[in-house]
């Protein structure tokens, strides 16, 4: 079966709403089908649904509008350019936000719109599932809304979950996993257990991270006595196997590799394990500064309230519904939280904590509060919640778009390599190999160009820094050892993700071995909001071939004397 068959065929189970086979259509179904009590029978004409309505189709036609001034992010022209190569998995993560970037350009076309459109829809559909999780979890529509209204309103969200990254389909599956699961117990109905599972599988499809919330699951029901002997049940394990065998092709593929995708996820990335004692109190310091600011100040001290108001009320009051959030929350937030890393890697979890934090403010604050309680309510969401996240996401789009380098210059950059790559024929005719030493380079001169005769690779992997670091064992990257006597258009950044400057005369002297000419670089600058950046495209003839010495991190900040 071609890839764009397999493609339309998960665009069409994503979006339809009415097909027999439509997993949204099903979906639906079972969401307008079950616990009709807690709708009223009148959805259709309840004026907080309405305003969840229009707030959803705002969010999108915002977001949508966003894309003719946000730039491609460097992470949106990587899993473009691993949309190209389609595979069981990949270094960095499994295969599923490839297949949606795939299905969507398919259908939708190269451009920024085709490009963003189905994980714009799966961010949207995610505050949707929100909606129904606090429902379901006992909050009232006006509750309900305005728990959204902050989800959507947050700096994260709209900078970051409605770009192409693995969050977003991690996110849409986790809601549905956590609805579903949450039915099975609740509900005591087997049927959602299978549903869980097959959200669970999807769930991991997306990214790894998203098995904290299958332990999640487990400590609920380890520590539930009203639930703890579902696990003598077998619906349980047969959802996991469920789960199992939506991830088997690609749990293959990591066993085929020996599991370094794997490996590399838990040892080399969050970093902690290769620092020292202050340098982890410095990450784990710069991790939970970095959320705050992600999330806002006080939406973040929101979120560490859910935890602890929900956790206590669940506890001490016999809550089940606030432990079940408590407990699909709290694994991720502590487990980023001790290992540091990028921000977003915890946004998940705090996800269901805001939710588990409104749950527990509604809890405290009483069905009848008086109107000057009310008063301070609102002064308190709009002033300390919704202002300022309204305030950070602004000026994160506004800098995104003005000038950040993860979205601006790398067209001009394109455009330098196409001009130099239509100048130089290669070996025998062939056309040069674009190369770089990490792969946000490679993969934003791949979207801009979108040449069907360029080959793209990493190679001399001089850098530190993990997360941008790839193997070019791996699609879409050609192994070196099969570019033997290939003309190549190295491309590097003065600024490097090392956080200081890499000279051209460190280029200069690293690449002349490795080929049989190295011609002088063309030097590209450009405006950007800090200033000036400045690339490297280095013209090399004849590559012959890779050796040990080829990669050796930490050479850059040796060779400059850096330390930093």
């Amino acid at each position: 079966m071609s890839s764009r068959v397999v493609s339309y065929i998960l665009l069409v189970s994503l979006t339809s709403g009415t097909g027999r086979f439509g997993v949204m259509g099903r979906i639906l179904r079972i969401f307008r089908d079950a616990d009709p009590g807690k709708w009223g029978g009148g959805c259709r004409c309840d004026p907080w649904m309405k305003r969840l309505l229009a707030l959803l189709a705002c969010f999108f036609l915002l977001h949508l509008l966003k894309g003719f001034f946000l730039g491609i992010h460097v992470d949106e022209a990587n899993w473009w350019m691993q949309s190209k190569h389609l595979s069981a998995g990949y270094y960095f993560h499994p295969p599923l936000t490839a297949l949606i970037v795939r299905a969507g350009t398919l259908v939708f076309g190269e451009g920024t719109w085709g490009l963003r459109m189905l994980h714009l829809l799966l961010a949207t559909a995610s505050l949707a599932l929100a909606y129904l999780l606090c429902r379901e979890t006992g909050l009232d529509e006006r509750w309900s809304f305005f728990t959204v209204l902050l989800l959507a309103a947050l700096p994260f969200t709209n900078y970051w979950i409605t770009m192409v990254v693995v969050d977003t389909p991690m996110i849409f599956f986790a809601l549905l996993f956590a609805i579903f699961a949450r039915r099975a117990l609740f509900a005591d109905e087997k049927k959602y257990w299978y549903l869980a599972g097959l959200a669970a599988g999807l769930m991991l499809l997306s990214k790894l991270q998203s098995a904290l919330f299958l332990l999640g699951l487990t400590l609920f029901l380890l520590f539930s006595p009203r639930f703890r002997e579902r696990l003598k049940r077998k619906e349980p394990y047969l959802a996991l196997l469920l789960a199992l065998a939506v991830m088997a092709p690609t749990l293959a593929w990591y066993a085929y590799h020996r599991f370094e995708p794997i490996i590399y996820q838990l040892t080399s990335r969050p970093g902690f394990l290769h620092s020292g004692l202050g340098d982890y109190l410095a990450k784990s310091a710069k991790h939970v500064g970095w959320e705050a600011l992600a999330l806002s100040p006080f939406v973040y001290l929101f979120s560490l309230f859910g935890l602890a108001c929900g956790g206590y009320l669940g506890f001490k009051r016999n809550k089940p519904q606030l432990l079940f959030l408590f407990w699909l929350a709290f694994p991720g937030i502590l487990f980023f939280t001790l290992t540091g890393g990028p921000p977003r890697w915890g946004f998940s979890s705090h996800f269901f904590a805001l939710v588990l934090a409104m749950a527990s403010a509604s809890e405290l604050w009483g069905e009848n509060p008086s109107p000057r309680r009310r008063r301070l309510r609102a002064a308190v969401y709009g002033g300390l919640f919704l202002a300022p996240c309204l305030i950070i996401t602004l000026l994160a789009v506004y800098l995104g778009a003005s000038g950040a380098s993860v979205h601006n210059g790398w067209e001009e950059v394109a455009d330098a390599v196409e001009t130099l790559a239509s100048q130089d024929g290669g070996a025998e005719g062939a056309p040069p190999v674009v190369a770089s030493p990490y792969y946000f380079i490679s993969s934003e001169i791949a979207y801009h160009n979108r040449r069907g005769d360029l080959d793209y690779t990493i190679a001399f992997l001089v850098y530190e820094n993990e997360v941008m670091c790839d193997n070019s064992n791996y699609s879409p990257w050609i192994p070196l050892d099969r570019l033997v006597g290939r003309d190549f258009l190295f491309v590097d950044e003065r600024d490097n993700p090392d956080g200081f400057q890499t000279p051209a005369s460190f280029w200069e002297r690293k690449l002349a071995p490795y080929f049989a000419e190295v011609s002088d670089p063309l030097v590209l600058r450009l405006p950007c909001s800090g200033g000036e950046r400045e690339f490297y495209i280095f013209r090399c003839a004849g590559f012959k071939g890779p050796d040990a010495d080829m990669d050796s991190k930490g050479e850059v900040r040796r060779e400059v004397g850096y330390a930093p």
